[in-house]
Formats: C-alpha cells, structure tokens, sequence
C-alpha cells in the first residue's frame, strides 16, 4: 500500500545547511536525496497533478491519497464536527463517509455511513471497491 498526501502548508522536508538545501540554494529545480532504504524526491517545477505523482508510486496494490478532493477518484469523505463539506463543495465520486456518529446523517442519500472509529467497516468498504463481489 502507498499513500500521497495534499498539504496546503507548503512543508518543507529539507533543512537549511544541509547538502540537499545547498544544492537548492544552487539553483536545482529538481533535488533527489537516497540511502540504502529510502530515497525522496523534491521537484521545484511548479504545481504537479495527482496523476503525475501517482506515475512515480511503483509495486503497491493500493494507494491511499489524502487532500485531492476535487479528483475524479473514489472517495471515502472524513467529515469532522462543525463541518458539513456537502453543503460547500460539489465532489464527485463519493462511495462513502466516515463521520462521529451525530453527523452521519449528513452523507447524501445513497452514500455508505461508517463511524470514524469503524476501522473494520472502512477497510471492508476499500477492499469491495477494489475486489467487487
């Protein structure tokens, strides 16, 4: 399983000092740092598309992605309390929602209710979407 996260906080992985922050400092627009496990790749070429990043996400059944709400994709919507994201956005694709029990009622008509703690319920949900009966 892979996952990709959305943050509209622009965070920085790399520290000031550091020979891949010198390297930026330089003028690459394009920094990979790898070790022996792991390897990170930052690109400073502008905003890049889910299905971009989705391309370089290799040897995984499933990935999870987190913050892209306007995609195409299959949803499972988190709502939080004081939140009522249906009646602000139009999102398409939504198969289900996970909410605090006094907010499930939110979820338009035709749309699966889980409770936010309902792990097994949620995981039951994903693995039907991908392996339909």
């Amino acid at each position: 399983m892979g996952t990709v996260k959305h943050d509209g906080h622009e965070f920085e992985c790399d520290h000031p000092h550091t020979d891949t922050w010198r390297m930026r400092q330089a003028g690459a627009s394009v920094v990979v740092i790898a070790s022996r496990s792991k390897w990170v790749l930052q690109d400073f070429q502008g905003s890049p598309s889910l299905e971009n990043i989705l391309t370089h996400i290799k040897g995984v059944d499933l990935v999870l992605v987190e913050g892209w709400k306007h995609s195409e994709l299959p949803k499972i919507v988190l709502l939080h309390p004081k939140e009522d994201i249906f009646k602000n956005e139009a999102l398409v694709n939504v198969r289900a929602i996970a909410a605090p029990n006094d907010l499930v009622h939110l979820a338009p008509p035709g749309i699966q209710r889980y409770d936010r703690d309902d792990i097994r319920g949620l995981a039951d949900c994903i693995i039907q979407a991908i392996h339909p009966a």
